[in-house]
Formats: C-alpha cells, structure tokens, sequence
C-alpha cells in the first residue's frame, strides 16, 4: 500500500505539473476554484507547475533515499496547510472546490508524508 501511496502521488505531482506547464490555460480554467484564487498568469501557473514536477520526482526518489522523498513532502505540506486556511477564510464551504482540495491537495500531501515519515523511521529502528 505504501509503495502504491507513494508512485500515485508522485506521478500525479508529475502528470499535474506536466499539464500546468504544457496547458496552463486549460489547467486554469478546469481546476475547480483556481479562477477564484485570482486573474490568470501562465508564469504564476508554470512556476508552479515547475514545483510540482520537481515534487512528484522527489517523492519518487524516496524509494532510493527516503530523505529526499521527506525534503519532496514540505512543499505539498505547506500548500495543503495553506489551502486548509483558504477552506476556513471561504466559511468552510462544502463544495467542489473543497472537494478539489481535499482529494487533490490534502489526501496526496498528508499520505505522501506519512508513507516518507514512516520509511525514515523504519530505517532508524534497523540502524540501530
């Protein structure tokens, strides 16, 4: 399950950045909530999108070296701590831009950080 959590988030964070980089108008417009975070900005979209594919290989190189796939999981952790404020400041609506958050955002950065944490601790307990 864990080597599963891990290649789906990774290639999502990959496949997600790919789009933002090759389609950034597309990934605009259908992303649900994205046109109301702000005007479009296809550099704003491509750096982030930069982000995301940097992610997305990082947490797959844990499988060689789970300390980089935990240095991959602070950016997704931030944006999803990020986006749990915006769902509060929105007055916790339940939505599909909540739902975009949740299975987007939260689901893939908490699990992805819980499989990593998980590694680095079993690989602790057999160092020892």
């Amino acid at each position: 399950m864990n080597k599963l959590i891990l290649w789906s988030v990774g290639l999502a964070y990959i496949i997600n950045g790919l789009v933002m980089w090759f389609a950034p108008q597309w990934w605009y417009d259908n992303v649900p909530g994205i046109a109301q975070m702000g005007l479009y900005h296809k550099h704003f979209v491509r750096d982030i999108g930069i982000a995301y594919g940097v992610m997305g290989g990082g947490i797959l190189w844990a499988f060689r070296d789970a300390s980089v796939g935990m240095f991959a999981c602070i950016w997704p952790a931030l944006h999803a701590i990020y986006h749990i404020a915006i769902f509060f400041h929105r007055g916790m609506l339940f939505d599909d831009v909540s739902a975009t958050n949740l299975l987007l955002i939260q689901i893939p950065a908490w699990a992805s950080l819980w499989v990593i944490w998980k590694m680095l601790k079993l690989k602790q307990f057999s160092e020892t």
